[in-house]
């Protein structure tokens, strides 16, 4: 059962227990639970995390010092450059042809190990994407034409503003829709 819909099991348990049949027995039975969960739940209302026993990887030990030399020397390698887990174990397969281990297993190692070395660094972006219209950045400038008056329409002028207020345009087509708002307004 995952944790979520244990979670949601505890808290039925606690009402049925508080608000229904109120007994830890008929709790059990009539959700259909041992009554040590029922207990379980009534004392906590997070399930206690399922243990996990580290078991020995006695095929893994005879290629962990060959795995740890090639990620030491990916630190130095660029990162398009560096080896991933399949091909560690094609190396391992060639390399050290005793050693018979599964791919899968190499593939846990390596990531446990990438994170352990800080090789697993990720960056988060948020991108920020406003309608138009709903946000806009001002850039208060001074701009001075030496050319004539254009002839532009209050619509066509709306536009080109909303062009130089917008934060998703471009630098260079949002320069360009100011200077000719400010031909336009003389």
């Amino acid at each position: 059962m995952d944790w979520r819909a244990k979670v949601e099991l505890f808290e039925q348990i606690r009402r049925e227990y508080e608000f229904g049949v109120g007994t830890i027995a008929g709790v059990a039975q009539k959700l259909g639970v041992h009554r040590r969960m029922v207990r379980e739940a009534i004392g906590s209302a997070l399930p206690k995390p399922r243990k996990k026993t580290e078991r020995p990887r006695w095929k893994l030990q005879a290629a962990v010092d060959f795995v740890d030399a090639v990620l030491e020397s990916d630190r130095k390698a660029s990162r398009k450059q560096r080896h991933t887990s399949h091909r560690i174990w094609e190396r391992i397969q060639h390399e050290l042809p005793d050693c018979q281990i599964g791919e899968r297993t190499v593939r846990q190692y390596v990531h446990q190990r990438k994170i352990v070395l800080g090789m697993l660094v990720r960056e988060t972006c948020v991108p920020q994407s406003y309608a138009w219209g709903v946000e806009a950045q001002v850039d208060w400038y001074e701009a001075y034409a030496a050319t004539k008056p254009l002839n532009v329409t209050p619509e066509e002028k709306e536009k080109l503003a909303m062009l130089a207020r917008r934060p998703k345009s471009a630098q260079a087509f949002a320069m360009r829709a100011r200077i000719v708002l400010a031909c336009a307004e003389g």
